[in-house]
């Protein structure tokens, strides 16, 4: 029982760097938070992170925390950015390399999608994707499903999509994920749906999109 404690005590305490945003698919012209945290290290000065061509990031400002687990104290610094697309295209951001106390720090690459600017209608929008157009009989796919809406959600639930041939993965749960983004200075709130289908016959199948209750 003593080994274990002890390594995970290790691992919780060991400096590093991470760097996410909110979501990973938005639209020109809207916003997003874009984080860097610091895990058990100073940082002297602000990261410089530089953008691809097409984004633009702005440094809004920092925080920093401190947590107990197992005895173990760990100290964590977040600098908060604002991530604007400027032009449709697939971007990489990333890797990073952040000037520490413990050393160099490296965080792993990630990559956003943005889509053209949405057209005039409904502030609310609800699309989904297999991301596949063939499969074979006995794999897993995954269906996204993004909703976008300037209203407040409070206690959304989603209805999984199911049909005739392909359905919900038993004993995988279907993961849901919140954030928010800017389009011309007016905040959205978005919410994310990743649910595993096992297709269990061949054929052309017709796949409904997933409710949002």
């Amino acid at each position: 029982m003593i080994a274990p404690i002890v390594f995970v005590a290790a691992a919780y305490a060991a400096a590093g760097v991470t760097v996410d945003v909110d979501t990973r698919e938005i639209r020109e012209g809207q916003s997003i938070a874009l984080q860097v945290v610091v895990t058990d290290a100073s940082v002297r000065g602000v990261p410089a992170l530089r953008v691809p061509d097409g984004l633009e990031l702005r440094y809004q400002g920092q925080s920093q925390s401190r947590t107990i687990l197992n005895f173990e104290a760990t100290t964590t610094t977040t600098f908060r950015y604002a991530l604007t697309a400027l032009r449709r295209g697939s971007y990489t951001l990333g890797p990073y390399d952040v000037t520490t106390s413990a050393g160099t720090l490296r965080s792993a690459p990630l990559t956003l999608e943005v889509g053209a600017r949405a057209s005039g209608g409904t502030a609310d929008e609800l699309v989904s994707e297999l991301g596949v157009e063939r499969a074979w009989v006995g794999q897993t796919v995954v269906l996204r499903a993004r909703f976008q809406t300037d209203k407040a959600l409070v206690q959304a639930r989603w209805s999984p999509p199911t049909a005739d041939g392909l359905a919900p993965e038993p004993g995988i749960e279907p993961q849901v994920s919140e954030g928010r983004i800017s389009q011309d200075g007016k905040p959205y709130s978005v919410e994310e749906l990743l649910v595993a289908l096992h297709a269990s016959r061949a054929g052309k199948l017709t796949v409904p999109g997933p409710i949002l209750l």
